[in-house]
């Protein structure tokens, strides 16, 4: 009997690793989207810090720059 617990606890356990491993492995191996999601980038609302919206305003232009590049 404890035996037979303990092989149905193995099989199971083994099963979800395997198709854990099985999925992460398909992933890695499949070709993916090197689709753009969002075209278009947000605008900036004035209720940002001076400090962020300088930091996401070169956020904007760096991601404008990459878009331009494809």
């Amino acid at each position: 009997m404890e035996i037979a617990n303990f092989l149905t606890w193995l099989i199971f356990i083994g099963l979800i690793t395997g198709i854990g491993i099985g999925a992460m492995v398909y992933a890695y191996l499949g070709q993916g989207s090197v689709s753009i999601l969002f075209t278009e980038i947000i605008s900036t609302s004035s209720s940002i810090p001076t400090e962020a919206a300088v930091n996401f305003q070169q956020g904007c232009e760096a991601y404008q720059r990459n878009i331009n590049k494809l």
